[in-house]
């Protein structure tokens, strides 16, 4: 049995509830980019799905943070210390984890539940019940209110 999501549904559920409920980027002061995890148990729209016993810490080394980075390294032979499942979880599943990190790295936290809102359209998904106060609020507004909210939000970002 896998410990990881199997669908984009699963997936999109986990990030929004993970970032919703943090309500800030991982990062190790506020100058640094973003990281996979902090000491303080902070994590990425990526190390959100990285399972405490499979962190390893070189995945947050300098220049290690770029997700294409990430799997380069993992699958290196000199990382053998990494867990096949992550590894292939991670391999299987690289568009949208590239997103997901984009939206976590690049989009104000304050606006992501509307850019997960947009993901949600943009990728045909079910509403999470974490977004549902902020599906409330988009409902009210006309097509081109959102439309502006959106483009807004999403202005060359990852939703």
């Amino acid at each position: 049995m896998s410990r990881y999501p199997k669908t984009h549904q699963e997936m999109f559920n986990i990030l929004a509830e993970h970032l919703i409920s943090q309500g800030t980027r991982s990062t190790r002061s506020l100058s640094a980019g973003c990281v996979y995890r902090t000491s303080a148990g902070l994590k990425c729209g990526v190390g959100c799905f990285i399972l405490d016993e499979d962190y390893r810490e070189w995945m947050d080394e300098k220049g290690s943070t770029s997700f294409m980075t990430l799997i380069e390294r993992a699958e290196a032979v000199k990382r053998s210390d990494i867990n096949p499942e992550l590894l292939e979880f991670l391999l299987a599943n690289q568009d949208i984890l590239y997103q997901f990190q984009q939206l976590h790295d690049s989009i104000n936290p304050f606006l992501w539940p509307i850019a997960l809102m947009k993901m949600v359209i943009k990728m045909d998904l079910e509403i999470p019940s974490c977004l549902d106060e902020t599906n409330e609020q988009i409902d009210k507004m006309d097509d081109y209110e959102k439309s502006e909210l959106y483009d807004i939000v999403c202005y060359e970002n990852a939703c």
